[in-house]
């Protein structure tokens, strides 16, 4: 039997704006449904950090995923592609205990200044009790032995 330990995977993904130039083009013509309106990615990824409390928790695995969209309809089109990051973290990185639990994301384009996403209590308390039957077994192997 193959034993496999849980991980906290986060993926960070870009917004997608509508560009200068559709605003611009749909509002010269006063026409907002004629044209799609065009779409593209903010930034790209660099790097994240999560934080419990001041403690820096230290990734598992981190990975970055190009991601290439084509993706036209009537009402938006969107043909551009950006840089996610992927990152996996042990399943006690995020817990009650932390007190306050930080993502820092780092974009490319601005590489020396985070965007902070403070995690409320309510998303800390849900993914320390997703992780409980993981500690309850945990706590019943280690009696065993």
């Amino acid at each position: 039997m193959a034993e496999y330990t849980p991980v906290i995977a986060i993926r960070a993904t870009s917004k997608v704006r509508e560009t200068t130039g559709s605003i611009l083009g749909r509002a010269l013509t006063g026409c907002t449904f004629c044209e799609p309106s065009r779409l593209k990615f903010k930034t790209d990824f660099n790097k994240m950090r999560l934080r419990c409390g001041e403690k820096e928790i230290q990734p598992i695995q981190t990975g970055k995923i190009e991601e290439v969209v084509d993706n036209s309809g009537r009402f938006t089109k969107i043909t551009n592609s950006t840089t996610e990051g992927f990152y996996s973290y042990p399943p006690d990185a995020i817990s009650p205990s932390c007190g306050q639990v930080v993502l820092e994301l780092y974009s490319s384009k601005d590489p020396d200044k985070a965007t902070v996403k403070a995690l409320d209590a309510k998303t800390v308390e849900r993914i320390w009790s997703d992780f409980e039957p993981y500690r309850k077994a945990q706590a019943a192997a280690s009696k065993v032995e």
